[in-house]
C-alpha cells in the first residue's frame, strides 16, 4: 500500500456500523428503528445486519447494533475504555435515545466527544426529554458540537420536524446525519452514474454533481471543521454544510 492510499485508508476507515444505545425507560424502542432504518422488528433483537441505507447517490450496506443502558455516565465510561476499541474502529455513528434530564447526562454524551474516542464517526444525541430551558439548550446544542456531538429532541416517534430556520430535527436530523456521513468509498454502491444523471436532468431533480466530488466535498468539510476553534463558527459551518450536502443526497 503506497503512503497515499495508506493515508486515505486512516482517514476514512471501512466504518460499517451503527450503534444505537437506548435508555432502558424509553418505550417503543422498536418504533424509533422502524423510523430510522426502517426495520422491521422487535426488542430482544440486538444486531441487525445488511440493513440497506439509501439515497439518491448511493446506497450502503449497514449493520445495526442496539444496546440498553440505566445510566448514561457508566454506558459512556465502558464505551471509552481501551476494551472496546476494536468496536469503535468500525463503527460510523453511534446515536443515544432517551432523557437529558441533567447536567451529569450532558457531561456524560461530552465526554464521548471530548474522548476522541468516535473521531471518524458520529455521535447523536436524540433526547426524548430534556430538562432545560430553550435558551440553554440553544447553548448547549453549540457546546456539545464544537465536541463533536449533535443533539436534537423529539417528543415521540415522529419523523418531520424543522426549526424556525427551515433546519431538520428529531429523527429527520438524524437520518440526515447518516446521509452524508463519510462513507468508505469502496462501502458505496452507486445509484446514479454520470450519465444516467445527465442525460435525466432535464426531466428530473437528479444530483447535479458526482459521488466522487460529494464525497471529497464530505472530506474537505470535516477537516475544515476540525480546524475551527470557535463553538458558534462550528455549529454555523456544520448546519451549511448538512443542509447544502443533504440537498445533493
Amino acid at each position: 500500500m503506497s503512503s497515499e492510499n495508506g493515508a486515505a485508508e486512516l482517514a476514512c476507515p471501512r466504518r460499517t456500523k451503527i450503534l444505537v444505545a437506548f435508555h432502558n425507560e424509553v418505550p417503543r424502542k422498536d418504533e424509533f428503528l422502524a423510523k430510522i432504518f426502517d426495520l422491521k422488528t422487535s426488542n430482544d433483537t440486538q444486531i441487525h445486519r445488511d440493513i440497506k441505507w439509501s439515497t439518491k447517490y448511493y446506497s450502503v450496506s449497514i449493520d445495526i447494533y442496539v444496546d440498553y443502558f440505566d445510566e448514561l455516565k457508566r454506558w459512556v465510561d465502558e464505551f471509552c475504555s481501551p476494551e472496546f476499541e476494536e468496536l469503535r474502529q468500525v463503527l460510523a455513528g453511534c446515536i443515544f435515545i432517551g432523557p437529558c434530564r441533567d447536567d451529569g447526562d450532558i457531561a456524560a454524551i461530552s465526554q464521548l466527544g471530548q474522548s476522541g474516542a468516535m473521531d471518524w464517526g458520529f455521535v447523536a444525541v436524540l433526547a426524548t426529554e430534556i430538562g432545560v430551558n430553550e435558551q440553554r439548550q440553544a447553548s448547549l446544542e453549540q457546546d456539545l458540537l464544537a465536541n463533536g456531538v449533535e443533539i436534537t429532541t423529539v417528543d415521540s416517534a415522529q419523523t418531520s420536524q424543522k426549526n424556525e430556520y427551515g433546519e431538520l430535527g428529531g429523527i429527520d436530523r438524524i437520518k440526515e446525519l447518516i446521509d452524508t456521513f463519510e462513507w468508505h468509498p469502496e462501502l458505496l454502491h452507486r445509484t446514479h452514474t454520470r450519465e444516467e444523471t445527465s442525460s435525466s436532468s432535464s426531466t428530473t431533480s437528479a444530483p447535479k454533481m458526482a459521488l466522487e466530488d460529494v464525497m471529497e466535498k464530505l472530506h474537505e468539510a470535516r477537516v475544515k471543521f476540525q480546524e475551527m476553534e470557535s463553538s458558534e463558527e462550528r455549529e454555523s459551518f456544520a448546519r451549511e454544510m448538512a443542509s447544502e450536502i443533504s440537498q445533493l443526497l
